[in-house]
């Protein structure tokens, strides 16, 4: 008994190691597979769904909800959930994007009830939540870089995938375009906090040839032509601009998804 007993006390040291190490292995494999789980049911469910939705509200606050949890995988995985980031960053964005709206509504009322400082503080307000969208835009668009590589300079191999994943690599470049031209717009609408480039427009502009307009609803050609007439002298020669806006935005509007509508309307 005394034998047994000194055998086993040595060997508890290397039993709790080696369980430690063990206990390590199945905490790393478990977060790893969480990780590649949460990021493709956010590419191939999440997103489909929210963009479906009628109900913007609940849309950008489940990513507001579950951000930070899903972009703390990039510490974990080997290959960063930058798709997932995208789409779920430029949600994010939209809710501070809608609270800019109210405050830049308050002010307006502020100014025809003759409340100047009602109207400055609104515009005060209206530039917090400017500044914030710009962030969150921004981050998708970095996340569209880093998977896509800067637009503009070529396009992606993913971006010619057949079938479901070429389509999911599809929506998430175009959403990480629309976030980068969003992420300019709101910096400058904020007082340019972030400095931001205004070139990045003319990137996003030639990254938008990598798409199929007439797959997504127009809105590549929708949006690209809004970035030249928002450019002094952007627009290429021999290019009607106002044409191709209004064009992509009848031809849009008919599949009955508006997005291009939008690009026209802003």
């Amino acid at each position: 008994a005394p034998i047994a007993l000194e055998v086993t006390v040595r060997k508890t040291p290397l039993l709790v190691a080696f369980s430690a190490v063990l206990t390590m292995g199945c905490q790393s494999f478990l977060m790893e597979s969480t990780g590649d789980m949460m990021s493709a049911y956010t590419i191939k469910h999440l997103t489909p769904f929210a963009m479906g939705t009628r109900d913007l509200d609940m849309a950008c606050r489940i990513s507001q909800g579950t951000g930070n949890l899903l972009l703390s995988y990039e510490r974990v995985l080997d290959v960063p959930p930058y798709q997932a980031t995208i789409t779920t960053m430029a949600s994010a964005a939209a809710c501070a994007e809608a609270q800019g709206v109210d405050a830049e509504l308050a002010g307006i009322r502020a100014l025809k009830k003759g409340d100047s400082t009602g109207a400055a503080d609104a515009r005060i307000v209206e530039k917090r939540w400017r500044n914030l969208a710009a962030r969150r835009y921004q981050r998708a668009y970095e996340a569209l870089v880093k998977k896509y590589g800067e637009p503009g300079t070529g396009c992606s191999a993913h971006l010619d995938e057949e079938g479901t994943d070429g389509r999911r690599h599809q929506i998430a470049y175009l959403i990480g375009l629309i976030s980068g031209v969003q992420a300019v717009r709101h910096d400058r609408a904020s007082g340019a906090q972030l400095g931001i480039p205004a070139d990045n427009g003319k990137k996003i502009a030639r990254g938008l040839d990598c798409l199929n307009a007439d797959r997504w609803w127009q809105m590549p050609k929708a949006l690209q032509a809004a970035i030249w007439l928002g450019l002094p002298g952007g627009t290429p020669k021999g290019v009607d601009a106002w044409a191709q806006l209004n064009n992509s935005a009848s031809l849009g509007g008919a599949t009955g998804i508006r997005l291009a509508m939008t690009a026209q309307a802003q």
